[in-house]
């Protein structure tokens, strides 16, 4: 008996968009300037996690939506990241507090979400993360998104 074995080639695996921003939240009157300020560096030996955005690249222009995001935490001095401080707030009045859409990307190293979904326009995200140890930092992410 002939036995006639097929290959194929596995189809790419294309992750479905995470819808991070909702087009009635981008309508939204975005918040002041000064409601996220970040926490001003901290001099001596204790310093909280850094929180930098990956991707898309800081102060650059993200390509259509979806793209992927990505944030790194790095913490300091033996401490870890704790990850249930983190939060995540889109800077409009009233903020928009959007953390539990990340809460399954997110993990002590960062937020990595391959395809993230965002309407277009320019959208300012407040990350606040603390460590291990108490230590808090904040920093404003700011997503510029082309129209198609």
């Amino acid at each position: 008996m002939l036995f006639c074995a097929a290959i194929t080639a596995a189809a790419p695996v294309i992750a479905a968009p995470v819808v991070l921003i909702t087009g009635a939240e981008s309508a939204l009157p975005n918040a002041p300037a000064t409601a996220g300020a970040p926490n001003p560096r901290t001099r001596g030996m204790f310093r909280p996690p850094d929180i930098v955005q990956i991707s898309p690249a800081p102060n650059g222009m993200a390509r259509r939506a979806p793209f992927p995001f990505k944030i790194e935490f790095t913490p300091h001095h033996g401490s870890a990241v704790d990850v249930s401080t983190v939060k995540l707030t889109y800077m409009k009045v009233p903020p928009v507090d959007i953390t539990q859409r990340f809460r399954s990307y997110l993990s002590s190293s960062g937020i990595f979400i391959p395809a993230a979904q965002l309407p277009p326009g320019v959208h300012t995200i407040r990350i606040e993360v603390a460590d291990s140890d108490g230590y808090p930092n904040t920093a404003l992410v700011t997503l510029k998104v082309p129209a198609n």
